[in-house]
C-alpha cells in the first residue's frame, strides 16, 4: 500500500461482525501555552484597582521617613548614653574588677552569646543563703554566675552539673544551655581564666 491508510468499514461478514481499519496518524504535541508576563499585583478597592500614582500618595514616602528614623535612632542612643553613664560609674565604684556582666561581654568574643539579660533576681534570694549569686547574666547559649567565692561556685557546679555542662573559674560558674563542642568549651574556659586571672 503506497497511499495513506484510511479507516473503512467493510461489509459485515457472514458471522455478523464488522471489521474496522484504523489509520495511524502521528500527531505533533501541542505547544504548551506560555504564561503571560505577570504584572505587579494591583491593589484593589471596592471601586476597582488603585493606580500607582494614588498608591504612592496614600503610602509612606520613603525619602521623608529615612531622616526621621535616623533622628529617632540618634536621640535614643543619646538618651541611653546619658542614663547609662551614671549607673556605670556607680557600679564600677561598688564592684571593681571582673563582674558577671564584664565576663559575659568578654566571652562574647570567643562564642556566640545572643540575647544577654541580667537575671540576678533568680539566684539572689534569701532562701539560697550563703550560695546566693551576686550577679547572673543569662544568654540563649551560656549563663555566667558571679558568686561570693569558689566554694559557692563548686556548690552550684555540683547541683547544676547534673543536668547541664558547667565550668568553675574562681568565683564564677559558667553554665551552657546545650552541650558545647570540646573546642568551644575549651575556648570559653581559657578566655574566662584569662579574664578572671
Amino acid at each position: 500500500m503506497d497511499g495513506p491508510r484510511t479507516s473503512e468499514a467493510p461489509e459485515p461478514s457472514s458471522r455478523g461482525k464488522a471489521h474496522t481499519m484504523v489509520t495511524i496518524r502521528h500527531q505533533r504535541p501541542v505547544a504548551a501555552r506560555q504564561a503571560a508576563p505577570t504584572a505587579r499585583p494591583s491593589w484593589t478597592t471596592t471601586d476597582g484597582p488603585v493606580p500607582d500614582s494614588t498608591r504612592v500618595r496614600r503610602g509612606f514616602h520613603r525619602p521623608l521617613l529615612a531622616p526621621l528614623a535616623s533622628a529617632a535612632a540618634v536621640s535614643a542612643v543619646l538618651v541611653l548614653t546619658a542614663c547609662g553613664s551614671e549607673g556605670e560609674e556607680a557600679s564600677a565604684a561598688a564592684a571593681p574588677g571582673v563582674t558577671a556582666e564584664t565576663l559575659a561581654n568578654d566571652l562574647a568574643s570567643v562564642t556566640e552569646m545572643p540575647n544577654p539579660r541580667d537575671t540576678t533576681h533568680s539566684c539572689s534570694s534569701e532562701d539560697i543563703g550563703d550560695h546566693a549569686c551576686e550577679q547572673m547574666i543569662t544568654t540563649d547559649t551560656l549563663s555566667v554566675y558571679q558568686l561570693p567565692g569558689s566554694d559557692s561556685a563548686e556548690h552550684w557546679a555540683d547541683t547544676l552539673g547534673q543536668t547541664h555542662t558547667v565550668a568553675v573559674v574562681g568565683p564564677f560558674l559558667l553554665k551552657w544551655q546545650y552541650t558545647p563542642a570540646p573546642d568551644d568549651f575549651d575556648a570559653v574556659v581559657d578566655r574566662a581564666e584569662e579574664a578572671v586571672g
